[in-house]
Order: structure tokens, then C-alpha cells, then sequence
């Protein structure tokens, strides 16, 4: 049963644990499901410390549902070394062998370095070969080589928070991937798990481990596999309007301050297999307003790590509501300074309207929700 699956993480470690282990689950389920061509990308980011190989460790050993590798490169998917025969290449080559499976990359930094044409390529190889047809390259040495057809697989990474330039970068090469935030762990609580547990950290991830392979290992069985899964796209319209409303909230929240949002195509289709996934994840071929959770935590974690917390205060807020720079400054415990320009970057993004306000001495800036962002109440809003 998929409760005991949380019991366990949780017991073993906490909630946020069991967050990421969730929603790394229902992207992994989506290879279930027939008719879907791209493959779905989930980034883990949070800082160093926060648990995040901890949580990807859950699924390590998995073999033939899960490829680990900590080397990942663009020239990895077909390999092109001159020294090397045909045959050799064939065994050096990654992407026969992740078709099918989710890729697990700990850490990403690789993908995160070097100038903007190096980030660049880098980024557009890789959402070359998630568009899931294959993938082939040309060399003086080896001529053309690649694969074609069906080669779809997943592909789950972590990494630190990213900077601008990064977020730029992957909107340039095309927006494919949701992210999921590891929020840190009071340092209470850190302490407390170092001193008092009673149990040893090794045990606790072999404990996780245990309970989610054994889980996924039969739920792989039972819906029968990879593409096994014949699911009618229609969505009914209730769970569809949430899906909307969320597809929007990232458009905008992770928009560039000088363009337009992103079509809606591709980040539409992402939220609405990850509630699939989840769903299946959940024994169900429906997809339910409790699918949308998950989704939700997508959502609020899928725009640049600045704009979260603010992001987060206006959706919340109640229609005519209105936080001052003084309030903004309070929650987010930024100065004032920073709080103005926060304010004036959501109603930049078009998620909320700033305002004078009159106040005791003068006035201040004040901001107030976009009706349309609002978050909806039946989507429960997820705890950082």
C-alpha cells in the first residue's frame, strides 16, 4: 500500500522526504501510460545539505526502472570516439539503455557550467533527445550514428538553486523540465536527528529504499510495464480548470522580466501527465482533484528561487486584500528595499497590482492579487 510507503519515509526521515520521493514516483509512473511521445523532466533544487540525494537515493538499485548516473553529458547518448569500433560504441552508448527507464542524476552542475554558448548547447542537446524520437549525430570520424523510433525514458536530476543566467538559459533551449523544492530543515531539528535518533542514517535509507522498490516493483507489474497504460486524454472539466489555473501560475511566475511567457503546449501537457502519474501511482486510472497536490507543489517550485516566497504570499491572498511594503518585508524578512522590488516584479509578471496606499506619515506601495491567480480552494496549498 502506498500509505506505508509514506509511513516509512516519513518515520525515517519527514515530510519534505516524502514530497520529493512522491513526486519523483508519479513522474516515474508516466512511462506507463501509451501515447505519450516527449519524456518528462523533474529537477530537485534546494541547497547543499537539504536531503535531496538523500530522497533520489530511495530509488537507487531499481534496475530496469531506474539508470543512476552521476556523468551524464551530451555526447553520452551516442557516443562518437574515434578510437573505438562500432560494436564498442554500441555498448558506450546511453540511450538504448535508458529507454523506458527514469534517469537519475544527483547532481547537476555540469549542466549548469561554463559560458552561455557551452550552457546553451548543452541545454538544446538535451531537449533534443527529450523530445523522445531518438537522437542522432554526425562526425568526420564516425560518420552518422544514433537511434530512432521510440526512445523515451524520464529524466530526474538535482541540483542547488539556480541563478538567472541558468533560468535564462533553459528558456532559451525550451522549457521542459518542472522543478520541486527541498526546503531546509530547521536547525533544530537537524540536531535533534544527529544526536537522538536511534537510528542509524544508513539504516534509515535502506529502510526507504526497501519500501519504495518493493512498492514500484509491484505497481510496475500490475499496470504491465512501460506503455502499458491506454489512458483517454480527456480530462473531466473540474480537475482540467485547476490544471489550467496552475499551467498559467508557472507561465507567468517563471516568465523573463523583459518577455512574453512560454506557450502553454508543452507545461500543460507536463502537469497533466504528473497527475496521471500520480494517479497510477494512486491505483487510479482517473485522474482526481486529490492528484492535483502534487501538481500544486510543481507549481509554486517551478519559477526562479527570488520569486517564490512572494509568489506564494499573493496567491494566497483573499479578493481585495492588500499586503504594504511593510508586510511584504515582515514575511518574506527581506528590507524594505527588497520588498518594493519584489512587489514591483509580480505585478511586472502580471500576478498581482501594486498600488499607492495612504498610511499613518504618507503613503507606501501596496499590492493586491490578480483575481485569475487566486489560489483555488480546492487545491490544498502545499507547506514549504
Amino acid at each position: 500500500m502506498i500509505e506505508q510507503v509514506e509511513d516509512t519515509v516519513t518515520d525515517s526521515f519527514d515530510k519534505r522526504t516524502w514530497h520529493v520521493i512522491e513526486t519523483v514516483m508519479s513522474s516515474h509512473m508516466t512511462l506507463c501510460i501509451d501515447g505519450l511521445k516527449s519524456c518528462f523532466g523533474l529537477i530537485i533544487v534546494g541547497q547543499s545539505g537539504t536531503g535531496k540525494t538523500t530522497a533520489l537515493d530511495a530509488f537507487e538499485g531499481l534496475h530496469g526502472q531506474f539508470y543512476r548516473t552521476d556523468e551524464v553529458t551530451p555526447a553520452s547518448f551516442v557516443s562518437h570516439d574515434s578510437s573505438k569500433t562500432e560494436e564498442e560504441l554500441q555498448q558506450d552508448d546511453l540511450l538504448p539503455k535508458i529507454k523506458h527507464q527514469t534517469v537519475l542524476n544527483p547532481e547537476m552542475a555540469h549542466w549548469f557550467s561554463g559560458d552561455w554558448d557551452t550552457r546553451s548547447d548543452k541545454w538544446a542537446t538535451l531537449i533534443r533527445v527529450m523530445d523522445g524520437g531518438g537522437y542522432t549525430r554526425n562526425s568526420g570520424t564516425q560518420g552518422e550514428r544514433g537511434y530512432t523510433g521510440n526512445y523515451r525514458f524520464n529524466f530526474v536530476g538535482a541540483t542547488t538553486p539556480l541563478d538567472e543566467r541558468n533560468w535564462e538559459t533553459m528558456s532559451h533551449a525550451g522549457n521542459r523540465f518542472l522543478f520541486h523544492e527541498m526546503p531546509a530543515k530547521a536547525d533544530q531539528d537537524v540536531y535533534d536527528d544527529i544526536y537522538y535518533s536511534e537510528i542509524e542514517y544508513g539504516d534509515k535509507v535502506q529502510a526507504i529504499q526497501d519500501v519504495v522498490q518493493d512498492f514500484l516493483t509491484d505497481r510496475w507489474e500490475q499496470v504491465g510495464g512501460p506503455e502499458a497504460v491506454e489512458w483517454p486524454s480527456k480530462l473531466g472539466e473540474e480537475v482540467g480548470e485547476h490544471l489550467r489555473y496552475l499551467s498559467e501560475l508557472v507561465r507567468h511566475a517563471r516568465a523573463p522580466e523583459d518577455g512574453e511567457p512560454e506557450s502553454p503546449h508543452r507545461l500543460a501537457e507536463s502537469l497533466r501527465n504528473l497527475a496521471r502519474g500520480h494517479a497510477l501511482l494512486y491505483g487510479r486510472q482517473e485522474v482526481t482533484i486529490e492528484d492535483l497536490e502534487v501538481c500544486g507543489r510543481v507549481a509554486l517550485s517551478t519559477m526562479p528561487a527570488k520569486r517564490r516566497p512572494i509568489v506564494r504570499e499573493v496567491v494566497q491572498l483573499d479578493t481585495g486584500e492588500r499586503l504594504t511594503k511593510m508586510d511584504v518585508a515582515d514575511r518574506l524578512g527581506v528590507s524594505r528595499h527588497t520588498a518594493k522590488d519584489r512587489i514591483e516584479l509580480v505585478e511586472e509578471l502580471g500576478l498581482a497590482a501594486a498600488f499607492e496606499e495612504t498610511v499613518q506619515g504618507g503613503s507606501t506601495i501596496a499590492i493586491g492579487p490578480e483575481t485569475k491567480f487566486l489560489w483555488p480552494s480546492k487545491i490544498t496549498f502545499p507547506d514549504r
